[in-house]
């Protein structure tokens, strides 16, 4: 119960703060199947994980670096809402694989970003590690590929430091936050099969490359306005 009022509480943060900052839009090929998914995610930005729990009503478990668990006024919340640290210098993938299976069989869906790290550059990828498809492949559980967009005058970047690390964040903070949802993957096989999990890995990033250029292209021809609250807190871009 705790962790769906948390899940809950995030999502009403999270839409004050893309309503107030950010020209938020999601758009849909298809609707979101009724059931447990896996959200497989380009991350252009630190805020994407503060922002993926607005697309679903269903309680969502998200993979997050360690570090974030560190900080003192995030982590505990991470922790509360049951969230799955990502360990960057020491190797968990078979506990991560664990447990987002454990978490698509209670009912939660698991959010994870196939990159492991932010993004080069907006609009660009790194190569993506397999753990969506190990998940996928390990549960049966559907992937939904979803590509984020925006434009590279709308984010800021900050030291982001804790007693353990020391990184450099990149925080959504004003303009067009384009989120474009594909349709549901289904993939069947064995998850020792090396070759079949690099196929799938393949798949599923090409789906989420397929959105993330798809949202590019809505956040070009639209060319939205920046909204009053972060204009008057930041000043417009353009000026």
């Amino acid at each position: 119960m705790l962790k769906k009022r948390y899940h809950f509480f995030h999502r009403i943060v999270s839409n004050l703060f893309a309503r107030a900052f950010l020209n938020y839009k999601v758009f849909w090929d298809a609707p979101l199947p009724d059931e447990a998914v896996i959200f497989a995610v380009n991350h252009p930005t630190t805020t994407d994980p503060l922002l993926l729990p607005i697309i679903t009503r269903r309680p969502l478990a998200i993979l997050v670096t360690e570090m974030a668990f560190d900080l003192p006024w995030f982590g505990p919340v991470l922790r509360a809402a049951g969230h799955i640290p990502v360990r960057v210098k020491t190797s968990n993938g078979k506990g991560l694989i664990e447990s987002a299976v454990e978490m698509l069989k209670i009912g939660r869906s698991v959010g994870i970003f196939p990159e492991g790290i932010l993004s080069p550059k907006m609009g660009s990828f790194h190569h993506p590690h397999s753990g969506a498809a190990r998940i996928a492949l390990t549960s049966g559980a559907k992937v939904v590929p979803v590509g984020i967009h925006m434009m590279e005058t709308g984010y800021t970047s900050t030291v982001t430091k804790s007693e353990n690390f020391e990184s450099t964040s990149r925080w959504a903070v004003r303009g067009p936050y384009y989120l474009s949802v594909g349709e549901a993957m289904t993939f069947t096989g064995d998850v020792e099969n090396r070759e079949l999990v690099n196929q799938v890995t393949h798949k599923i990033f090409e789906a989420v490359k397929h959105q993330a250029h798809a949202s590019e292209e809505r956040v070009m021809a639209e060319q939205p306005l920046w909204q009053p609250l972060s204009r008057l807190l930041w000043g417009n871009p353009a000026d």
